[in-house]
């Protein structure tokens, strides 16, 4: 039954374009805020081996948070 259903799994990174302190955080004062979400079928995630796809999500959101951090990803 569930299979039918097809069940997404919505992968997101959150980043903060300048450093804040805890307190500055704490009272929104963290500056502009960059969100990707990418969504992936569960299926997919499975049957390619949950381990796998961990490492390769890693790879890909360190390179685009340094990506972020020069500047160079998503869109404004």
């Amino acid at each position: 039954m569930l299979e039918s259903l097809d069940p997404k799994l919505i992968d997101v990174t959150i980043a903060y374009t300048n450093q804040s302190n805890f307190w500055q955080f704490l009272g929104g004062s963290v500056g502009k805020i960059k969100i990707e979400a990418t969504q992936f079928s569960m299926r997919s995630v499975v049957d390619g081996g949950i381990g796998r796809w961990l490492e390769e999500r890693w790879t890909c959101k360190d390179a685009l948070l340094d990506d972020i951090a020069r500047g160079r990803s998503l869109a404004n």
